[in-house]
């Protein structure tokens, strides 16, 4: 296997040599945050704006890192540089950030990896489409803690996606409130499209994301109202279209929701096409072929 380059705490090595304490808070209690950037053509994309929601999380959760988000831009590029040049031409990768809150003795634990893209989770959705389930456990209230922080503990999302999967094999999770209100689908925003009209989750009660950010941009110079709205399951189950983003899949048609399919069942809707070709435009990478190109690696 690879051995592609990171930073932790100050060193670059390779990532076969890097070591945590059994004591970090980040692995005994969940205690930090996380970010993850991409390439398109071996560039970071919108890279500013993954720092500065990762600094927002960081400043939520009282983390100082010691470092500036020019510092830690300059890391990645430096961590990307190192690695890119054992990955295919057209292959890309993603950049994780995870700042825990370490150890008593050490302080805060700063570590930057790069990997390819784990294509083969999702390539065949893009013209067969996601399922959608939603389980019966729900996203964290905000009420409870601020939902635009991106936390290290993920366990609720884990166990919706295990819910999910079992419900209905090969499934992922649309997580609600325990209001019944849609957040988003554990690792993806959710979007839908309704006459003309592209929705999105209200921004205080999700995560702040920054491919979805784009993705109404674009369905904007494309002619489509964007609007922010508290969705159920139900708005969802009537929609046109159904559609996911994320850094890694930028945007993934959804086929169905708790076995009902969405919309005329055209896989992708004439939106998300629309979408997505704008992202490839924009982008200069035919995401969807990488995708499938590279669906069969083993990450």
């Amino acid at each position: 296997m690879t051995d592609y380059t990171v930073y932790l705490n100050g060193e670059f090595l390779p990532e076969s040599e890097a070591h945590l304490s059994i004591w970090d808070r980040g692995f005994t209690l969940g205690d930090g945050v996380f970010d993850n950037a991409r390439t398109f053509g071996h560039r970071l994309f919108h890279l500013d704006d993954h720092l500065a929601r990762l600094y927002r999380s960081l400043r939520y959760v009282y983390i100082d890192p010691g470092l500036t988000p020019a510092q830690l831009g300059d890391i990645a590029e430096r961590v990307l540089s190192s690695s890119i040049n054992r990955v295919d031409r057209g292959d890309d990768v993603n950049l994780a950030f995870r700042i825990s809150r370490g150890t008593a003795a050490a302080g805060p634990t700063c570590l930057v990896t790069c990997r390819p893209i784990d294509f083969g989770r999702f390539a065949r959705h893009y013209s067969a489409g996601v399922d959608l389930v939603t389980p019966t456990v729900r996203a964290i209230s905000r009420d409870i803690m601020d939902p635009r922080v991106k936390t290290q503990s993920r366990i609720v999302n884990v166990l919706a996606e295990l819910q999910a999967d079992a419900a209905r094999p090969g499934a992922w999770p649309l997580l609600c409130t325990s209001r019944g209100i849609i957040t988003d689908s554990s690792r993806a925003s959710f979007l839908m499209v309704q006459n003309g009209c592209v929705m999105t989750p209200k921004g205080g009660r999700v995560l702040a994301g920054v491919t979805a950010a784009v993705t109404t941009q674009l369905a904007e110079s494309l002619g489509y109202r964007v609007e922010e709205r508290d969705l159920t399951p139900y708005d969802a189950l009537l929609a046109d279209e159904a559609l996911l983003a994320s850094t890694s899949l930028v945007v993934l048609p959804v086929r169905s929701i708790n076995g009902s399919l969405i919309g005329s069942h055209e896989v992708p809707g004439p939106a998300t096409g629309r979408l997505i070709e704008a992202w490839k435009r924009l982008t200069g990478v035919d995401f969807v072929s990488q995708a499938l190109s590279f669906a069969d690696r083993i990450v």
